[in-house]
């Protein structure tokens, strides 16, 4: 019977092996995974941006303070990376065909409101 394991020491099942030897090596490696994860459950490391764990929610104070002036700087800072990673992977046709409709879309949606307006009344 092949022996083989993951680097955590988890049994592999293997192609050469009989059914029933593997079903017995996937359930020890199925009660080690659940093991480890039970040891892990205690461990409540606070997440950051580097650093995964457990995530606390802002409060108020935290989740409206500067909202106000930093909401532009923000937006215009997302807008700068997409028109970035667009201009970096898009052929430059594609990309400009983008742009268009992107800087033309509320206009041409204003105007669609309208005129569907005038035809109602």
């Amino acid at each position: 019977m092949a022996e083989e394991t993951t680097s955590r020491g988890y049994p592999l099942p293997n192609p050469d092996n009989i059914a029933r030897e593997d079903a017995t090596r996937i359930r020890n490696a199925i009660e080690a995974i659940s093991g480890d994860i039970d040891a892990l459950e205690g461990d409540t490391a606070t997440a950051s941006e580097t650093v995964t764990g457990g995530v606390r929610l802002a409060t108020e104070a935290e989740a409206t303070g500067g909202t106000a002036t930093n909401a532009v700087p923000v937006v215009k800072r997302v807008k700068d990376m997409i028109t970035a990673a667009l201009n970096s992977t898009l052929p430059p046709a594609i990309a400009n065909a983008v742009a268009n409709l992107v800087s033309t879309a509320p206009a041409t949606f204003g105007y669609a409101r309208r005129d569907r307006q005038r035809h109602r009344r």
